[in-house]
């Protein structure tokens, strides 16, 4: 059953509706993250991305927001991100199921013309678990399970002391106008191997990093040799919702300074930092086949899983085993 529904394009001025129905549908889907108004203005705001031409919002006939869709191509050709949340009192009637064909049919225009005959074009959605309702759609829908990624999470309610680092390695204060360009320069290198890398653009990395209400450059950890990014932990507080939460944006290590602990020390001296400042859990998302091992390195400081995050794909045009992941 479809429906007498609207499916529109998207307007700033359903902005905070959207929010209140995403939060409300957050409650009930497992989805720790609640945005606010200035929020979802920020992520619309990326640069490369148009909301009025790729968010659609459902109403009934009356007005009422019921549903949104969103989809994006990701920063290489043939790749896109889709996702559709559905207000909970209007599921299993048919909304979900037509967001995910609109979204999918908008992917296809997109590429259209743009993507080489012999690139194969597919689109990748996520869910929290447990959601039964939304795997049997991804897979009526011919969506396949390709990855999981786990929340995990550790309390820090035992006093802590910080770290000792490699030697040769020193901690700075990161300073936005001069180290911003070593920074993304050293995280896209040292992410350049990892499952669905793709090299985001710089003001895009910017602007998904730097979130109002979030951004605290005092809690970002830059590991330095010389004049080289060794590698980084980039923090931020988690929000209102969890203020007891701090979270671990990015982690990582360039490839010539990784095996001598650095990536242990600095998710360390993170724990400590958050003590200090008064947060009493941390976390962080990882790819539970990280090439690097990462999940280990996480339970050996004491890290848990939390949560876990499925991903499906559908191929739109093309052969799945010519994907590049």
């Amino acid at each position: 059953m479809m429906g007498d529904f609207i499916y529109r394009a998207f307007c700033w001025d359903d902005l905070p509706v959207l929010v209140e129905m995403l939060n409300r549908a957050a409650e009930v889907d497992h989805e720790e993250s609640r945005y606010t108004v200035e929020m979802l203005r920020h992520q619309f705001e990326m640069p490369d991305f148009s909301p009025e031409n790729n968010v659609l919002v459902v109403t009934t006939p009356e007005g009422q927001m019921v549903g949104s869709g969103l989809i994006r191509l990701m920063f290489g050709m043939g790749r896109g991100w889709g996702s559709c949340v559905v207000a909970p009192e209007y599921r299993q009637q048919g909304i979900g199921t037509r967001l995910i064909r609109l979204g999918d049919a908008r992917i296809l225009e997109l590429c259209d013309g743009a993507v080489e005959a012999n690139t194969p074009i597919h689109v990748r959605r996520a869910f929290m678990e447990p959601n039964p309702g939304c795997e049997a759609l991804f897979e009526s829908e011919g969506y396949r399970l390709i990855r999981y990624f786990y929340k995990m999470r550790i309390s820090l309610d035992v006093p802590l002391e910080p770290p000792a680092f490699p030697e040769g390695i020193t901690l700075r204060p990161f300073d936005r106008e001069r180290d911003s360009m070593a920074v993304y320069e050293a995280e896209m290198d040292a992410f350049s191997e990892h499952w669905g890398f793709l090299r985001m653009p710089y003001e895009s990395w910017e602007h998904t990093l730097m979130v109002p209400d979030r951004f605290d450059p005092t809690l970002w950890l830059i590991a330095w040799d010389g004049d080289e990014v060794a590698g980084m932990s980039l923090n931020r507080r988690w929000g209102d919702d969890q203020p007891e939460l701090a979270w671990v944006d990015v982690l990582c290590v360039g490839r010539p300074w990784r095996k001598r602990g650095l990536g242990a020390a600095l998710l360390n001296q993170s724990f400590y930092l958050f003590q200090q400042r008064g947060y009493t859990l941390a976390g962080l998302n990882v790819d539970a086949d990280n090439t690097t091992n990462a999940v280990s390195l996480y339970e050996r400081v004491g890290m848990h899983v939390h949560s876990r995050q499925a991903f499906y794909r559908k191929v739109l045009r093309g052969r799945e085993e010519d994907i590049q992941d």
